[in-house]
């Protein structure tokens, strides 16, 4: 349950990040007309508490990811992303590697 920052109607609202943060965030992608489809490779850096606090969280995630239309209203997403956090919850802690491997199946109506 999401109990820290501003919601209207207990939906949420704003900015992931929120107050006292920095976010740099870049996409390079390349578009395959003849297969629909897209590759592409990011990267995100926060920083959290950057005026106060002792314990800056800071986060570097690099992504890479395809997607691929296999119809008008049909489609695939596959990701993979590696993230480093040093003071996770702006508490003093070593670095944490995280993992992660998503897809998506969408269809348009």
């Amino acid at each position: 349950i999401y109990t820290d920052g501003y919601t209207y109607k207990n939906r949420i609202i704003g900015h992931h990040i929120g107050t006292d943060s920095r976010d740099l965030y870049f996409e390079f992608s390349y578009h395959l007309p003849e297969h629909d489809a897209r590759l592409y490779l990011a990267y995100d850096r926060e920083e959290h508490h950057v005026r106060e606090g002792d314990f800056k969280e800071i986060s570097h995630e690099a992504i890479s990811g395809v997607d691929v239309s296999l119809s008008r209203r049909v489609g695939l997403t596959a990701a993979y992303s590696h993230a480093w956090v040093r003071n996770a919850g702006n508490q003093f802690s070593p670095v944490q590697e995280i993992n992660n491997f998503n897809g998506r199946i969408r269809y348009t109506f």
